[in-house]
């Protein structure tokens, strides 16, 4: 008998370690889950412009499968003080000098934050302001939307420059609060995406640039709650390697993980499930796992596919690896709800399908992979 019960509790302790993970504790309820766009300016003929064609920005945008919009990219200013200034900064290779941003007038170094920067592709084809009007406009339509600016991207290298001092900091973030009371945002996204890179890229990184950024968050928060006390006024970052910690979390409402573009341009698929489950997974240990932090971690997902050396938007045709279908899509977002995360974020949302797909005139499917990001987070949407 004695034996009998020992071999029937091995049995259970094998069957224990054997069994399926439980479905990880979500604070989330449905409906409230994000599903974040961003949208952006044409940088590149892959970056479709919302609007074109005779559109206006509140026909083109279906603010149904939308939680918030942030338009892509604000930028920190370079200052180019010569006689034969035209608009670039300067250059040390891809990357701006710490010297674009000295005034020789005071010998002292400014960072502020502008609508559109210096890009000038992006001032060429289109005034940034207006647009950003339009934008927060949308609010008419559904005015628990939330539009922010996005301040970044892959040309953020004077974030590691102004980071560096308190008063670059102070500078900076001032600036921020300015632009969301000249538009009325509702917050401020730091697309400081590679802050520990190295180097690379168009990017400049130092040592100091993971503590710079800490610092930079902590007080940014504390000004927003002290000038906004009766607002709510976001702050995130989009994250493309991990380097906030629990204490710089704490001063974010969320954050975007970008798990995509990890071989762009090699001919293989860019996006996988598992480098997308590996780089959350770095990401939430990196601020320690908790069904809190879990919450305020976005999965980023590209609507675009690696079409050999080229990356194709997804309402284009593309010959190669897909990242960027509705299948994908609705197994990673599923994947978010099963593991407690808050929501998905999408680059970006011109490249999906809108108003009909190009290729096929008489197809029914509209907006394709932004309703499935959506519909598969909170339901469909009535």
């Amino acid at each position: 008998m004695k034996k009998q019960i020992l071999f029937l509790l091995l049995i259970s302790v094998w069957l224990s370690g054997c069994s399926v993970p439980k479905q990880q504790e979500s604070l989330v309820k449905e409906g409230e889950y994000r599903a974040i766009a961003y949208v952006t300016v044409p940088a590149s003929e892959n970056w479709r412009w919302i609007g074109e064609d005779g559109e206006t920005v509140t026909s083109a945008v279906d603010t149904r499968y939308v939680t918030h919009i942030n338009f892509a990219f604000g930028m920190i200013e370079a200052y180019q003080y010569d006689p034969g200034y035209d608009g670039r900064p300067l250059m040390n290779g891809n990357v701006a000098s710490k010297e674009a941003y000295k005034d020789p007038d005071d010998g002292n170094y400014h960072y502020r934050a502008t609508v559109n920067g210096w890009i000038e592709e992006m001032k060429s084809i289109v005034n940034g302001e207006p647009y950003l009007h339009a934008l927060v406009a949308l609010k008419e339509q559904k005015p628990d939307l939330n539009i922010l600016l996005s301040i970044g991207g892959w040309d953020s290298d004077g974030f590691c420059y102004m980071a560096q001092t308190s008063k670059g900091r102070n500078e900076f973030i001032e600036s921020c609060m300015d632009l969301i009371d000249e538009f009325q945002l509702d917050g401020i996204d730091l697309d400081w995406e590679y802050p520990n890179n190295g180097g690379w890229g168009t990017i400049a990184s130092c040592p100091t640039c993971e503590k710079d950024g800490i610092a930079l968050l902590k007080e940014f928060r504390a000004k927003l709650d002290e000038r906004y006390p009766d607002e709510s006024k976001l702050l995130t970052i989009a994250s493309g390697l991990p380097w906030v910690d629990e204490e710089g979390l704490e001063a974010l409402d969320y954050m975007n993980v970008m798990c995509y573009d990890y071989d762009s341009g090699s001919g293989r698929s860019q996006a996988p499930m598992s480098y997308v489950k590996d780089n959350m997974k770095k990401h939430i240990h990196k601020v320690n796992d908790t069904p809190e932090h879990r919450a305020k971690l976005n999965l980023g997902i590209p609507f675009y596919n690696e079409g050999g050396p080229y990356l194709v938007p997804y309402y284009k045709k593309w010959e190669g690896y897909e990242d960027a279908t509705p299948k994908i899509t609705q197994e990673k977002m599923n994947w978010v709800k099963e593991n407690g995360y808050g929501g998905g974020v999408y680059w970006a949302y011109s490249m999906d399908k809108f108003e009909q797909d190009v290729d096929n005139p008489n197809s029914p499917e509209v907006k394709e992979l932004q309703r499935t990001v959506y519909e598969t987070l909170n339901g469909e949407v009535k």
